[in-house]
């Protein structure tokens, strides 16, 4: 169980409903502001929440992007509170790595056994004396923030009464907690809380004796293993607010853009009522579709005697290029005025 931090009060409800305007590329953002309303500091002391401890979800088909809204329409949005806990750490990996221990494992003779072997899973300590003194296999970490720590832990126990396997807990030399100290066989697990700035010590002592028979040939071994650690949680979590709803209207206020337009042609005086669309029946069609994205004209879509009209000498209509963010087809009429 991860340690708590302070929590930030709040009295705070959502806006039922929301008007809001997209950009040129038919999106838009919903941000705290515009869906809540109320007091986000009940207690007074100044302190409140962040955008970053809200999270805003727009139901619009693509939810990935959480508070984008993607398209014209009328969506429903969810506002619920961010979980912050931070993410257990698991294993003698990353800040827990052996290079971030204190290890001590050279024993007083050279014909002493003392080993310390990390794996990503497992912390091993072996110790085998044959002379005094006193000697260890030992690891000492220096936390750098508060947190949870738990671990399985199994002596071999073979030099009972003697050799004894170890785990403390110091702050600046001080010990603060003896965690393990036995010399029979044992297993079992230890959980603590740490705290920024304590250490944390574990192995096997050694009195530096050859074990009893029929142990005499054995060596003290401790496995520490299934090793994590729980951070303190120090997302200040936010409390005076549920998970609520709301709609959102999103709407297109920006016109299509002509992103190119013909160049000028010059026509004789002749060929005047053979280019005039005012003149075309009231019975055609003087309106045609494009793809919004492109600007192509939609096959189809454009009357034979207004394309006719629309060549004026040349082999394609000459249209301007409409684009749109936020459509998937324009419809462009067209009309002219001859002077």
């Amino acid at each position: 169980m991860a340690l708590t931090a302070q929590v930030y009060e709040v009295n705070l409800a959502n806006i039922s409903t929301v008007n809001l305007t997209l950009n040129d590329e038919c999106q838009g953002l919903l941000i705290r502001e515009m869906v809540l309303t109320g007091d986000y500091d009940v207690d007074g002391d100044g302190e409140v929440p962040g955008d970053e401890y809200f999270e805003i979800t727009v139901m619009d088909g693509n939810t990935s992007n959480g508070p984008i809204i993607d398209g014209c329409g009328e969506f429903q949005y969810k506002v619920e509170i961010r979980d912050f806990t931070p993410a257990v750490r698991e294993g003698f990996v990353g800040e827990f790595a052996p290079e971030n221990w204190t290890i001590n494992d050279e024993p007083p003779f050279d014909d002493q056994t003392s080993i310390v072997e990390f794996t990503e899973t497992t912390a091993t300590f072996t110790t085998f004396g044959s002379l005094p003194p006193v000697f260890e296999a030992s690891a000492f970490y220096q936390f750098s923030e508060a947190g949870t720590v738990t671990f399985d832990y199994d002596y071999n126990g073979v030099d009972v009464g003697f050799d004894f396997a170890v785990a403390i807990y110091t702050f600046e030399g001080v010990l603060v907690d003896i965690l393990l100290q036995t010399t029979n066989p044992e297993t079992g697990t230890i959980t603590f809380e740490a705290e920024p700035g304590f250490d944390f010590g574990i192995g096997v002592v050694d009195d530096g004796f050859v074990p009893f028979p029929p142990n005499n040939e054995t060596p003290s071994v401790l496995v520490i293993s299934n090793w994590s650690f729980a951070p303190a949680d120090t997302s200040i979590p936010v409390t005076g607010f549920t998970t609520s709803w709301g709609i959102v209207r999103a709407e297109d206020k920006t016109s299509p853009e002509a992103i190119e337009t013909p160049e000028d042609v010059n026509l004789l005086c002749v060929d005047f009522d053979a280019n005039n669309i005012a003149t075309l029946s009231n019975t055609i069609n003087h309106c045609y579709r494009v793809n919004a994205s492109t600007g192509a004209t939609i096959a189809g879509s454009m009357a034979p005697a207004l394309r006719a009209r629309l060549l004026a000498g040349g082999i394609a209509p000459l249209v301007p290029t409409f684009t749109d963010g936020c459509a998937q087809e324009l419809e462009v009429c067209v009309s002219d005025a001859v002077a």
